[in-house]
């Protein structure tokens, strides 16, 4: 482990020194169109603080990365120590990115039919009753706990297609309270703080490997019947949480819906030509 920080640490040096170089070293020979007065930083971020719209899609977005990545790391563990069938875990990462391969020609006129907000909340209740079904089946059966996996990559699905899109709205909205166009810097921050749930996916994976006494050092011995049990609790307690909590926070506090939409653009519309 502490090799592997030591290696991180390097590299991400060598990021941010290879960034600078990448910037500094460049000339730009295409003189750039001229810049409007910038808007100050420091004024964005208090806007963007009263902006829920941004607020709710970055916290949702955060949640989606840390559950993404929760789940890659602890379904490891978990079909090698819980259904002693390694060999499956590869079919995990099938039954969760598949729906998107599905949806993917239907979904555009789903979204003109039931409007982003709608069916990304609709999908994450999938998802967080996928999961919850799971915790409470309890199951032993690698091919059911598959199965349950689709229906929550299926209603998650909904959110990482969407996510994108919903940032462009947000960023609207925030045109709407600040009468500047922000993007860099909405950008930037949204940006953050799905780093910030990549973060909290690789801590809790192994806080929680620690806290159920998870010994890496037995090999090809099984793990105490109480660890495997709670491994199982928390593969898929931690996500039937998250993708609740992000169906509560697109359900309840996000105000943008299909009329909402529309309104908010009209209004730009209206500002723009107005000039």
């Amino acid at each position: 482990p502490q090799k592997l920080f030591l290696a991180v640490l390097v590299f991400a040096v060598f990021t941010v020194v290879i960034y600078q170089l990448s910037f500094r070293l460049t000339t730009e020979r295409v003189p750039p169109p001229p810049k409007e007065e910038r808007h100050a930083f420091g004024k964005t971020i208090p806007t963007l603080l009263h902006n829920r719209p941004f607020l709710v899609v970055c916290f949702a977005s955060m949640l989606l990365i840390m559950v993404q990545f929760y789940t890659q790391t602890v379904n490891n563990y978990l079909f090698k120590d819980y259904f002693a069938q390694p060999e499956l875990y590869s079919l995990v990462t099938i039954a969760n990115y598949l729906p998107t391969a599905l949806l993917l020609p239907f979904l555009g006129k789903m979204v003109l039919r039931l409007g982003k907000k709608r069916l990304c909340a609709y999908g994450l209740l999938l998802a967080a009753a996928a999961n919850a079904a799971l915790l409470l089946l309890r199951t032993a059966n690698p091919y059911v706990f598959l199965a349950l996996t689709f229906f929550s990559g299926l209603g998650s699905t909904f959110l990482v297609m969407e996510i994108w899109a919903l940032v462009t709205d947000v960023i609207d909205y925030q045109e709407l309270l600040s009468r500047t166009r922000e993007e860099g810097t909405c950008y930037a921050l949204f940006s953050f703080t799905r780093k910030m749930g990549q973060t909290l996916a690789g801590g809790a994976s192994s806080l929680i490997l620690k806290l159920i006494h998870y010994d890496g050092s037995l090999s090809g011995v099984s793990q105490a019947p109480a660890v495997v049990r709670s491994m199982y609790t928390t593969a898929t307690l931690v996500p039937a949480a998250a993708f609740f909590l992000m169906f509560l926070a697109l359900a309840f506090l996000y105000p943008l819906g299909m009329k909402e939409e529309e309104e908010m653009r009209a209004e730009l519309r209206k500002r723009r030509a107005e000039g």
